[in-house]
């Protein structure tokens, strides 16, 4: 069910900063260069940022299943949000109880501003995955897991609402230096891919495989709470998806704790030998590469099996711990 808002016009921007100028130079962001100015003429340009603060607002909420939730956000500056896709990240702000929207230090180093805010006003801060961007339109669509009011980020997405104010931090357009902010980085020679996730990294897989080549080979398997939360993107057609659901439904007994199929799943799927002959189990042969998100402690048991039991390289299998059983959201 969606729930859709008046467009960008609402949206009201919040103040930030812009970056100072001068001679010293500001880690981490890139600088204009070129000859002196002469005198009497205007200051050089200062630092670009690559990543900056975009203040948004709730355009719509959809429910994409019945726990993922899909919140597509308007701003006056998102056409400047530059995308890479596949599982580039962003940062999302968070308003701390009684504020009406998140507040922004000043500086032209946001993350400095951010830390140098007093506890009691400095808003939560989460990575979340870039579902999709839209800079015709100025929207962004981030998916959220939804596992209610167990942290900030999960409680926001349970009660957000269209018009709900949010400061995005992402990729700035206006900065050609910016390097993407994405974790899947396969050697150009991997001959297919293995993908591992639970929910909160089902927006990650499902924008790799949107973004592979029509003839990758890709092994995938997604754990999710339930069978209705097994909402297939567009794969290219040499891919072998296996959903992995919890619990089948009500009543269907108590569901399987959060990692344990996915690791089972990896352990006992039929791959073949890095470096194996081509064709064995459906995949060429050669070295392949493995991207595995999710629950840290399940996504450092498939990283050991793959690189101990299985003899795969370390370099070749990218892992992250999305978020940590017990802790916040």
């Amino acid at each position: 069910m969606a729930v859709t808002a008046p467009g960008p016009s609402r949206t009201t921007p919040t103040t930030v900063p812009a970056p100072a100028t001068g001679p010293a130079s500001t880690p981490g962001t890139a600088r204009a260069t070129g000859p002196a100015p002469a005198a009497g003429a205007a200051p050089a340009p200062g630092p670009v940022p690559p990543y900056r603060p975009f203040a948004v607002r709730v355009a719509a909420v959809t429910d994409v299943s019945p726990n993922l939730r899909r919140v597509t956000f308007v701003g006056p500056d998102l056409g400047r949000f530059r995308t890479a896709g596949y599982d580039e990240r962003l940062k999302l702000l968070f308003p701390l109880p009684g504020q009406e929207r998140p507040v922004l230090g000043d500086g032209p180093d946001w993350y400095r501003a951010w830390l140098d805010l007093p506890d009691e006003v400095r808003p939560h801060m989460r990575t979340y995955t870039t579902r999709a961007a839209r800079p015709e339109h100025a929207e962004v669509d981030v998916d959220f897991a939804r596992h209610g009011a167990a942290g900030p980020a999960s409680a926001w997405a349970e009660r957000a609402r269209p018009g709900d104010p949010l400061v995005i931090v992402g990729p700035n357009g206006d900065c050609p230096e910016a390097v993407p902010a994405r974790e899947f980085q396969p050697p150009p020679d991997a001959p297919w891919y293995l993908l591992a996730g639970d929910e909160t990294a089902l927006p990650a897989i499902c924008g790799i495989l949107e973004r592979l080549p029509e003839d990758a080979v890709v092994r995938a398997f997604v754990e999710v709470p339930t069978a209705r939360d097994a909402c297939p993107p567009r794969v290219p057609a040499a891919t072998s998806l296996t959903w992995l659901p919890r619990s089948a439904g009500p009543g269907s007994g108590a569901a399987t704790r959060t990692g344990e199929l996915l690791v089972a799943a990896v352990r006992g799927a039929e791959l073949p030998d890095p470096g194996g002959p081509s064709g064995a189990y459906g995949v060429p042969g050669g070295a392949p590469y493995a991207w595995v998100a999710g629950e840290a402690s399940a996504v450092r048991e498939i990283r050991r099996h793959l690189v101990r039991e299985r003899g795969w390289a370390k370099t070749s299998v990218t892992f992250s711990g999305y978020w940590r059983r017990g802790g916040p959201l």
